[in-house]
């Protein structure tokens, strides 16, 4: 069945190939697969249109100095050995037949479609250019290594575009109180990836770390869209605590911005600052 028939129901893995290949159940339990070979074949599928190769393809990119026979013999060893990693798993994220190999899109969360079906989601998982398809995947083909290289190109251009074009939307200022404080709710915190796209390891509660995120994408947002309106120098302290205090390391600065944060229950307020530099006097 299509994933757009399929809507209802329940995504019960998550596949990250932005960074390190990771393979997670709906309750993160790291599935990810031991072998190399294993691993080259869901990457295969993971970038596949509908998540779906041919088992002809797929050997020619797995083993293509094998013969047919050989070849195939190998990718049946390799299903074998990706079912048993996934357990019971397997036959609910998996399609396989005689001819074929699929993912099943419905069923299985992955980190690059979801940046292709919304850019947006690049800025929840953290990534950035400097983001490597993949990240140290080696499988010992050539075929499969000329693919890997095409498709990492590929999402260099678009990850580079994605982020020139900053699709961040903020929410509109309200009206009547610009500089009240908003209220972030952190709803689905255990869906969202920390920095390398891995899940968090414990979504019960934010740290410092995690708050930290958000607060400096607001500050770094906020002096952009402030110096295309008016060219000025910007100072922006990091962390999201109260201990840098104005006019310090400002002595070529006009503006100095902060975000503070706080963390309550399921909350997280940042509260954004913006004011001019203390002149300091020459020396």
């Amino acid at each position: 069945m299509s994933a757009a028939s399929q809507t209802g129901l329940a995504q019960l893995a998550k596949l990250y190939v932005l960074g390190p290949l990771g393979l997670f159940s709906a309750d993160e339990r790291n599935l990810t697969p031991r072998g190399k070979k294993t691993q080259g074949l869901l990457a295969l599928l993971a970038l596949a249109p509908r998540g779906q190769r041919t088992r002809v393809w797929l050997r020619d990119k797995l083993w293509s100095t094998s013969d047919e026979q050989k070849s195939a013999s190998s990718l049946r060893q390799t299903i074998f050995e990706l079912r048993k990693d996934l357990g019971p798993l397997a036959d609910e994220i998996l399609e396989i037949n005689r001819t074929s190999i699929a993912l099943r899109l419905d069923r299985i969360w992955i980190d690059h479609t979801a940046v292709s079906e919304d850019p947006t989601e690049i800025h929840a998982l953290h990534i950035g250019e400097e983001t490597e398809l993949l990240e140290g995947m080696d499988v010992a083909d050539e075929e499969f290594e000329d693919w890997l290289q095409m498709e990492r190109q590929i999402w260099h251009d678009r990850a580079a575009k994605i982020l020139a074009s900053d699709p961040y939307i903020a929410p509109p200022a309200p009206t009547h109180d610009p500089h009240r404080s908003t209220v972030v709710p952190l709803r689905q915190s255990r869906d969202r990836a920390t920095p390398k796209g891995r899940p968090p390891s414990d979504g019960r509660s934010w740290g410092e770390a995690q708050a930290a995120h958000p607060a400096e994408y607001v500050l770094e947002a906020v002096a952009r869209n402030l110096q295309e309106l008016e060219p000025s120098a910007f100072f922006a302290p990091r962390g999201t605590g109260r201990t840098c205090e104005r006019g310090s390391q400002v002595s070529e600065t006009e503006y100095v911005t902060r975000v503070r944060t706080l963390r309550a229950a399921d909350s997280l307020t940042l509260t954004f600052e913006v004011y001019r530099a203390a002149p300091v006097a020459a020396e």
